[in-house]
């Protein structure tokens, strides 16, 4: 018997699903919070759990010191154990090999820099990737990949499981367990793959994990969910997600499965009646264009969702500031594998631009013949990636920061946040740094002779900031830069090396 004022988890979960997926039981809801009818005969009384999802509920509860009733403490305790899941995942994702895990945190940084901490926390940054489709049959109006048509899918042959299981062994050999946090889909639908399963069970033995599932299709597949679920369950996968794209898709599912047998899965409301906001990537972008309905809709829900912590006048000049910030749901700083095409690409993720506009940064590219072949093509991809500045690079900010000139230094600001990059007694050479990599004509040599000459400050110095400032994700990588043969690693190193007036370099650099 359901209690509706000491509801489960799993039936809190329900309700939000509800709240934030339908707006009209959302307006309901916030009209009066004891009404215990929701949609799809689902029972549920929203006073019970108050704090949970309205803010101005809290703060007052806390202000009198009232403390969250057990049923709101449980359903905090448990996105709390999601949140250090995903801590413990992005934390685990640290590639083994030295190349790899320096390229990586330098991503990281770059993501934090242009999209902010907070931001940047939700992308994993997963170092190994895998298709087993060319395209999705979805073919969401909004998918920030702008996935193509479902054209191939990956069948579980005799040769193709060898194919298969000799990659996942080869990605285990050169980047370490961190492989095993991959998943076997990006742009497409794992379900599209009617083998999926059986690729999955290949996964779990030579991995340890089974990687996650993220669906569109869910209503199409309820049988074959009931037996998916749990088996990944068992197999350690913590999370699976399905992306709800309309209500009526949404009724099918909460009809099919019980609360408690969705209680791991994520569901994610796309339909134009919710309040998930869409990523400004790919497809949207075009269709938002097209439709300054769809613009003004999407711009709202942002504004509804700052309305949860802040007034409406507060929340509508936030959700304007964050309108020019570019989107991306790219969660790989790493490979990415097609197993049907045998295509591997360097990506990581990037807000969504003319240049981008997948919001993912493709750094390199290769093809690979079979499972002898794949570990040699991925080996020589990695040991392409440049692990410093060469004298002969020419260095440039990021296209995603805006320069400004300070009295002890300079400042770089993205979308999301500043960073000054200040130092009294060193205000003449990072000026003139700055100002130098600003300009994006000098190489690295250039400019440490010129401030040399400017400043009287010594090479390795200046050399050491330059190094510094490319370590930190601020300087341009982008492939397509002129003279920056970004994936030549070494080079002559014309001043030799760097000396512990690095260490001085270090010292002035980041002050946020």
């Amino acid at each position: 018997m359901q209690e509706l004022d000491n509801p489960t988890v799993a039936e809190t979960k329900r309700f939000l699903e509800l709240y934030t997926g339908i707006q009209s039981y959302k307006q309901e809801v916030d009209a009066n919070c004891n009404i215990t009818e929701a949609p799809f005969g689902f029972r549920f009384k929203p006073s019970s759990v108050r704090a949970i999802y309205d803010a101005d509920y809290l703060l007052s509860q806390q202000e009198k010191g009232i403390e969250l009733n057990p049923a709101e403490k449980a359903y905090r305790e448990f996105c709390n154990q999601k949140i250090r899941w995903r801590h413990r995942i992005r934390h685990e994702c640290i590639p083994a090999d030295k190349i790899l895990r320096v390229w990586r945190e330098r991503q990281i940084k770059r993501a934090k820099f242009e999209f902010g901490a907070e931001r940047d926390d939700y992308f994993i940054h997963v170092p190994l990737m895998f298709e087993l489709a060319e395209g999705c049959s979805v073919g969401c109006w909004f998918c920030a990949f702008s996935a193509s048509k479902l054209s191939k899918l990956l069948p579980y042959s005799v040769e193709n499981a060898n194919l298969w299981r000799g990659v996942l062994k080869a990605g285990i050999d050169v980047i370490g367990p961190a492989a095993r946090w991959s998943t076997d889909y990006f742009a497409t639908d794992p379900l599209d793959n009617p083998d999926h399963e059986k690729f999955c069970r290949d996964f779990h033995e030579i991995m340890g994990m089974w990687p996650q599932t993220t669906t569109a299709i869910a209503h199409k597949n309820i049988e074959r969910l009931k037996g998916l679920l749990p088996e990944s369950r068992e197999a350690g996968c913590r999370v699976n997600r399905f992306s709800v794209i309309t209500t009526k898709n949404l009724e099918k599912i909460h009809n099919s499965f019980t609360a408690e047998e969705l209680r791991d899965v994520e569901i994610i409301a796309q339909s134009q009646d919710s309040t998930f906001m869409k990523a400004k990537a790919g497809r949207y972008i075009d269709s938002a264009k097209k439709s300054k309905k769809i613009e003004n809709r999407e711009a709202e829900k942002t504004v509804i969702a700052f309305e949860d912590t802040h007034s409406r006048e507060e929340a509508t000049k936030l959700a304007a500031e964050m309108e020019d910030q570019a989107g991306s749901i790219c969660c790989v700083s790493g490979f990415l594998v097609n197993m049907v095409e045998k295509t591997i690409k360097l990506i990581s993720p990037v807000g969504a631009d003319e240049r981008w506009p997948l919001g993912m940064i493709v750094y390199d590219q290769a093809d690979f013949k079979d499972e002898k072949d794949f570990p040699e093509v991925l080996q020589m991809m990695q040991n392409r990636i440049k692990l410093r500045l060469d004298v002969n690079d020419i260095p440039r900010f990021s296209t995603k920061a805006e320069f400004q000139l300070l009295e002890h230094g300079f400042q770089l600001k993205s979308a999301a946040i500043k960073i000054s990059f200040t130092q009294e007694g060193y205000a003449d050479v990072l000026r003139y740094v700055g100002e130098l990599i600003n300009e994006g004509v000098k190489s690295a040599n250039e400019i440490c002779l010129l401030t040399f000459y400017k400043t009287s400050k010594p090479m390795q110095l200046t050399m050491g900031i330059l190094q510094e400032l490319f370590k930190g994700g601020y300087l341009d990588e982008d492939p397509k830069t002129p003279s920056q043969g970004y994936y030549k690693n070494g080079g002559p190193q014309m001043i030799g090396e760097l000396n512990e007036k690095v260490k001085t370099a270090k010292e002035m650099i980041y002050s946020e």
